[in-house]
């Protein structure tokens, strides 16, 4: 059981993670702030409910998929997310950069569907799986959005010169 509950807090880590690296993002983009500190605060209730599995799990309501759950995945994006938590903060980095680091980390998220390694009956956690799933998908639709909005124009393109010129 006590690897069950260290790999449930392993995803409750890479949540925690996820919010600091936007918070980071916050101190660097004060125009943005509150864009960045809602994330965070999403990502800190996220890491709240991944928590709340431990709990279940103990009580036997809830249990990991061995056959989905590969610990390595998840340490791998952790160290990921502290490396672009290091370099946002001791290098510059654009708005864009940033967005762009946000939108690989939510998608991430919902590619490796990292909150359906859970198993259980209970249909609160069934509703907790689905608020979580849910949710980073409109985190992924946000950053989408404002990641569409921030996207430097391409410089138009020089006329071809014809030989008569």
């Amino acid at each position: 059981m006590q690897e069950r509950v260290q790999a449930v807090e392993l995803l409750a880590v890479n949540e925690d993670a996820t919010a600091e690296l936007y918070a980071a993002f916050a101190a660097k983009f004060p125009e943005q702030r509150k864009f960045w500190l809602q994330l965070v605060g999403e990502e800190k209730l996220h890491a709240h409910w991944v928590r709340e599995f431990i709990e279940k799990i103990q009580r036997g309501e809830a249990d990991i998929r061995p056959d989905r759950f590969n610990p390595q995945i998840y340490q791998t994006f952790l160290d990921y997310l502290h490396q672009c938590l290091t370099e946002a903060k001791q290098q510059p980095i654009s708005f864009f950069a940033a967005l762009s680091i946000a939108k690989d980390v939510e998608n991430s998220m919902i590619e490796q569907v990292f909150f359906q390694v859970f198993e259980g009956d209970d249909p609160a956690l069934k509703q907790v799986l689905r608020n979580l799933h849910n949710s980073t998908e409109v985190h992924r639709q946000h950053i989408e959005q404002m990641w569409n909005t921030a996207r430097p124009t391409p410089l138009p393109k020089k006329p071809a010169h014809s030989d008569s010129d």
